[in-house]
């Protein structure tokens, strides 16, 4: 029997900081709403790394779209 593979990843996870700025580009060209406290989000994602960012901003445009194409 074959063995399985494993491998290690070493995946930086970025400061606090850092979250806010990787926020701050993902959204810059989006108008958000008054409620929406971006400081307040990247203390709440402590375990993600940028590409879990990422994919966190682009769930959040699709269920932004979704909402936008129902209310009409």
């Amino acid at each position: 029997p074959s063995e399985p593979i494993t491998r290690t990843y070493n995946c930086q996870v970025p400061t606090e900081a850092q979250r806010l700025k990787i926020l701050d580009k993902q959204l810059e060209a989006v108008e958000l709403d008054f409620d929406v406290e971006l400081r307040s989000i990247a203390a709440q994602t402590a375990a993600l790394v940028e590409e879990d960012i990422r994919g966190l901003v682009a769930n959040a445009r699709i269920g932004a779209t979704k909402r936008c194409l129902l209310d009409r």
